[in-house]
């Protein structure tokens, strides 16, 4: 062996064996035990395993978060979309109910109507009365309360007959 190769040697080992650390007082460094080849194997079949648990831990972590995300955003609309129903079917009930009051000869014609609540449900909310004469002392009343869902457009709708309570 020349004196370069030993030298070489010498340098490739020093090198393995001497590792520079530094802390808040400056560098240093600092003689580590020397390793085996089948020591040094081992140890870098062990870290290889650990970084491989470590990667399937993280993504199964971040598996589960997305899972409940998702299961939480899905929930929150489907409470957001009950909610809209439940206030549809309020607005349908006061309009029926108000026009069961007005009774069979001041039922108002077919068309759109207003309420207070119908913006809450969306900007582009309506509500609409159809009247259709069942026979020639019942009317049929049918509200419907339509707006624009999270996909999709939204209805509730209600029916009531109306009769003229009229004498003979």
């Amino acid at each position: 062996m020349s004196r370069t190769s030993k030298i070489g040697a010498f340098l490739r080992y020093a090198s393995e064996h001497i590792a520079h650390r530094t802390s808040q007082y400056g560098s240093r460094y600092v003689l580590c035990a020397p390793r085996t080849a089948s020591n040094f194997r081992s140890s870098v079949r062990a870290q290889r395993g650990f970084l491989l648990i470590e990667s399937v831990a993280a993504i199964f972590i971040i598996g589960v978060t997305i899972a409940i995300y998702a299961a939480a955003l899905r929930s929150f609309a489907v409470s957001r979309g009950a909610g809209n129903e439940e206030t549809a079917l309020r607005i349908a009930e006061r309009k029926i109910e108000s026009l069961r009051v007005l009774g069979y000869a001041a039922l108002p014609s077919s068309g759109s109507f207003t309420d207070a609540q119908l913006s809450t449900l969306s900007s582009s909310a309506t509500g609409t009365i159809t009247i259709s004469d069942l026979n020639a002392k019942t009317k049929q009343v049918a509200v419907a309360v339509s707006w624009m869902g999270i996909s999709a457009t939204s209805t509730v709708s209600l029916t009531t007959l109306i009769v003229n309570a009229g004498g003979l």
